[in-house]
């Protein structure tokens, strides 16, 4: 240190300088951290709730339909429309249109 023209005192001085500096920055950079990552969680939390409710929104008009259909047709009627396999056409695509129009 004595070779590079600075004393002892002046480099214990220089650090307590960058630590000054260094400390709050790394704390304030935490800080933001924490809060995004609590903001985050927030976000998380009001969509899972929001999706949980529009899954039992969903599920109840699931149930309605399925109880008006129960209402509408017979059921072997409601069993040939419910039934996926005997819908699909060789193509691929739901034959829906021709079997409402046959009931």
């Amino acid at each position: 240190s004595v070779e590079s023209g600075q004393t002892d005192d002046e480099i214990t001085r220089r650090w307590i300088i960058v630590l000054s500096l260094a400390l709050p920055t790394f704390h304030l950079a935490g800080i933001a951290l924490s809060v995004r990552r609590r903001r985050e969680l927030i976000e998380h939390f009001t969509h899972r709730h929001l999706s949980t409710a529009c899954a039992e929104a969903i599920v109840e008009d699931v149930d309605a339909c399925k109880q008006l259909l129960m209402n509408i047709f017979p059921p072997q009627v409601l069993s040939q429309l419910l039934d996926r396999d005997a819908l699909q056409m060789p193509s691929g695509e739901l034959r829906g249109i021709v079997v409402a129009q046959q009931f």
